[in-house]
């Protein structure tokens, strides 16, 4: 890690944490380019890039596509061996524990730290979410719109009418054995805002991490459960348009969804963050995600400009994907 950036970095710098390997070199690209797409003046980023395995061609590809005076970019190392006893699933990689690490891997001196997957696109100023306060909790994170509760709203009035559209549900299996409420709110992990200093003080890493070895039989999502776990009673929710998966399509309208009409609508069609939560990504299978546009929009901009997908590579990988996904659920 390079301290010498650091040290050039203001108090004011928004602080970004992304992890990828060489399956997510490319998004990585658009999601960072879409942060400074729509950063307002004045703001500035460091971005602390935790190397799952980026092969060195990617990130001279990286670093190209990023070239603006507002970002500084440290990298740290992860070392592959220590993920590898941690359980891999359908499209994700072992770098999604990455994120686990974070309080450790940056410097005691950063206190605070927005935590984004790799598979995102960027519609708004990233410095709202930044200046959103914590109120004290340890970490911000936004609801997962395929399953916001731990038992998927059995709680709800119109439960029967969404029921149907939810996405695996509990989504914490052993809910009950640990505690908790079925109507316990439940995050998505893939946007986060972390009080660094809370985590170190609470070591709630080490409760994670420990989550992960204790309760393995139980893991459908396993970072997320191992977070949602170790963070229960700890965080603030954010709004949707925060963190819209694709999981918010499912729903046929806000009368068959666990929300209310004006939340669905603004993370439907004006979210601030686009997270590419399935198989059917649009480097993957365009077609398949309405935002596919946008990304392309966007990746035309980096290193990668002008890639396309191939039309026989796309039907095999989506089809891969959704295999393993129901392999593993």
């Amino acid at each position: 890690m390079a301290r010498d950036h650091l040290a050039r970095i203001s108090v004011d710098t928004i602080h970004i944490a992304m992890a990828a390997d060489r399956r997510f070199a490319m998004p990585l690209a658009v999601t960072v380019r879409s942060i400074l797409r729509t950063l307002a003046p004045g703001r500035c980023v460091a971005l602390h890039l935790l190397d799952c395995g980026i092969p060195d061609g990617d990130k001279a590809r990286l670093q190209a596509s990023w070239r603006d005076d507002r970002l500084h970019v440290v990298w740290y190392h992860v070392d592959r061996h220590e993920l590898r006893a941690f359980p891999v699933m359908a499209h994700f990689s072992r770098a999604m524990y990455a994120r686990l690490f974070v309080s450790r891997l940056l410097p005691r001196d950063i206190g605070k730290v927005m935590y984004l997957d790799a598979d995102l696109l960027v519609l708004a100023d990233i410095g709202l979410l930044w200046d959103e306060p914590f109120d004290d909790a340890a970490c911000l994170a936004v609801p997962d719109v395929s399953c916001p509760w731990v038992d998927g709203g059995v709680t709800r009035a119109n439960y029967e009418r969404f029921r149907l559209y939810l996405g695996d549900h509990p989504i914490i299996p052993n809910y009950r054995a640990l505690g908790f409420s079925p109507s316990d709110p439940y995050f998505n992990s893939g946007v986060l805002v972390m009080d660094l200093d809370r985590w170190r003080a609470d070591d709630i890493s080490q409760r994670a991490l420990d989550c992960l070895e204790t309760h393995r039989r139980h893991l459908l999502w396993p970072d997320q459960y191992a977070l949602n776990v170790a963070l229960h009673g700890r965080w603030r929710p954010l709004d949707l348009a925060w963190n819209q998966g694709a999981h918010i399509f499912r729903y046929p309208d806000w009368t068959h969804s666990p929300f209310d009409l004006a939340s669905l609508a603004r993370c439907r069609f004006a979210p601030h963050i686009v997270h590419f939560t399935t198989a059917d990504k649009p480097w993957v299978r365009p077609e398949a995600h309405p935002f596919s546009p946008q990304f392309f929009e966007c990746l035309d901009l980096t290193a990668w400009s002008g890639w396309r997908p191939s039309p026989l590579r796309s039907r095999l990988l989506a089809k891969l994907g959704r295999t393993l996904t129901s392999l593993w659920t």
